[in-house]
């Protein structure tokens, strides 16, 4: 991970859970620290990790089963949701 134990310690780690129509219920571990945040999450069989910057604007995008990594502006999410 890419979050030091210092910096731990002023943010936060939690469980992340949420629901999407006609799919299994999903938990992720979440973590934030000062202006980052990370979770976990499989997507269409596919394991991947997201770090989301959110002073720099950009989340970086790794499936980590195939080992491509990604990158792309927040407001990629904001336009799709």
């Amino acid at each position: 991970m890419l979050i030091s134990s210092s910096a731990l310690a002023q943010g936060f780690l939690a469980d992340m859970s949420w629901k999407e129509e006609g799919k299994e219920d999903r938990i992720s571990k979440f973590c934030l620290s000062d202006n980052l945040y990370t979770y976990d999450l499989t997507n269409n069989g596919q394991k991947m990790r997201f770090i989301v910057d959110r002073e720099a604007g950009m989340t970086k995008v790794l499936n980590l089963d195939e080992k491509v990594f990604m990158e792309m502006p927040n407001s990629y999410y904001e336009q799709s949701v």
